[in-house]
């Protein structure tokens, strides 16, 4: 299991406007046994109004769960994962360039070689105000 944070401090100047002070906490949490195999991260961003003090927070967040199943010599891996996006509305930072949203994605990884990978993602977003989006990638690696 592996545990670990991080913080940043900066400024942050806008076009129009007083300079931001931002602050960013994370943390994550990891098992990666593959049978199980649980992954969770956690950030806050904060940005305060250098003259005013007034401050908005921002979140965002997922959990992902995976399972190396016994069959094919161990070779697929099903997972699933949660995001989540919480944009506080009046946060003059990232108010015209991000929204609030969740994401969830479901997909299967097959290691067809020691070497190659092929993934396969279904992944459903809602954005708000935006409308639902649904989407199919497909995937190849190669490590050499």
């Amino acid at each position: 299991m592996q545990l670990g944070g991080a913080f940043y401090r900066d400024l942050v100047s806008l076009e129009m406007g007083n300079p931001m002070h931002e602050s960013i906490a994370a943390a994550y949490l990891v098992w990666t046994r593959e049978t199980p195999e649980l992954l969770g991260e956690f950030a806050m961003v904060r940005h305060e109004d250098s003259v005013s003090g007034s401050s908005e927070d921002s979140q965002a967040w997922y959990v992902q769960a995976a399972y190396r199943l016994p069959l094919w010599r161990e070779r697929l891996k099903p997972y699933a994962r949660f995001e989540r996006l919480d944009i506080a509305a009046s946060d003059p930072v990232f108010h015209e360039r991000l929204s609030s949203q969740e994401l969830w994605t479901l997909g299967i990884r097959c290691d067809v070689a020691d070497l190659v990978a092929v993934k396969g993602e279904y992944r459903w977003s809602q954005a708000s105000p935006a409308e639902d989006v649904n989407a199919l990638f497909l995937q190849a690696s190669f490590a050499f």
